[in-house]
């Protein structure tokens, strides 16, 4: 019994033992391993910082080499170029009036596709004239039957404002447009002629026995203005002088103070050109 017991305690203590030893062993192999896998972390850390900072690099030499070839796209490409044109290079327009022309700029050399439309600059100098301008938004022009594939050019509207101000005479307005460094400007010309204008003449009586007392204007254009007819005394010599709107259609008669009106023009197209606010128109009466 007692060999039994010896023999028990002596597994027992083969045991422990084996024990000590795998658990010394476990105990030594991560005293081993531990610093060594911490190591491989730092280098796997290490070299996934270093391939972050080449591709920052590639990324940026890339960036850099795409603005190198724009560069040298912009540098061997043909440099814009453009002529303008004046929807009317001249025009008659009153004191206190308004007018909208179409302004153009028409390629000549160069990429019109390559260009923003808002960096098309547009301006004008009335000088002294006191004359007001300003310009619409750019857009791109197409001209029927020139070019099928794409604009031609670009286009803006610039409205003329004419102060009542405005001393009638002739005015030269330079109108520029800037692409750029390259601007080119076309000179357009505005006749200002006055508001009102004094006319005065003779009546010539064609009728026997009739003798003119008054005088009307009527006006018969398009444009009407507030006051419609026109009135002035004839003189006993025959002679009259009224203010009417100047550059508007008038039919003219004269009465003989009965009541009745005798026709003297039927389309009296009535001018003064600038520079001047009177004129000079005989009438001849003839009939009712």
């Amino acid at each position: 019994m007692s060999e039994k017991k010896m023999v028990k305690r002596s597994i027992a203590i083969a045991l422990g033992i084996i024990c000590i030893v795998l658990v010394v062993g476990l105990v030594g192999a991560f005293a081993y391993y531990i610093p060594k896998v911490n190591n491989d972390s730092n280098t796997i850390s290490s070299l996934n910082s270093q391939v972050n900072n080449d591709t920052n690099t590639i990324n940026n030499d890339t960036n850099q080499i795409s603005s190198l070839v724009s560069q040298v796209n912009n540098l061997t490409r043909a440099p814009y170029e453009f002529r303008m044109s004046a929807g009317y290079p001249s025009f008659n327009i009153t004191q206190g009036g308004g007018f909208t022309q179409l302004i153009e700029v028409i390629t000549v050399s160069g990429d019109v596709q390559s260009i923003n439309p808002q960096d098309v600059i547009f301006s004008a100098d009335s000088g002294s004239s006191g004359i007001q301008y300003s310009f619409d938004s750019t857009s791109l022009l197409y001209i029927a039957g020139t070019n099928t594939n794409g604009p031609n050019g670009f286009s803006t509207l610039m409205t003329l404002t004419i102060p009542q101000s405005t001393p009638t005479n002739y005015y030269a307005i330079t109108v520029t447009a800037k692409i750029g460094s390259v601007s080119h400007s076309i000179s357009v010309l505005v006749a200002v002629e006055s508001s009102t204008v004094t006319v005065s003449g003779t009546v010539n009586p064609s009728y026997s026995g009739i003798t003119p007392k008054q005088i009307e204007f009527l006006n018969t254009a398009i444009t009407i203005p507030s006051q419609l007819t026109y009135y002035a005394t004839v003189t006993g010599s025959g002679t009259y002088s009224i203010s009417v709107p100047n550059a508007q259609e008038y039919a003219v008669s004269v009465s003989d103070g009965t009541g009745t009106w005798y026709l003297c023009s039927s389309g009296f197209w009535l001018e003064v050109p600038a520079g001047s606010s009177s004129m000079t128109r005989d009438f001849t009466v003839f009939g009712s």
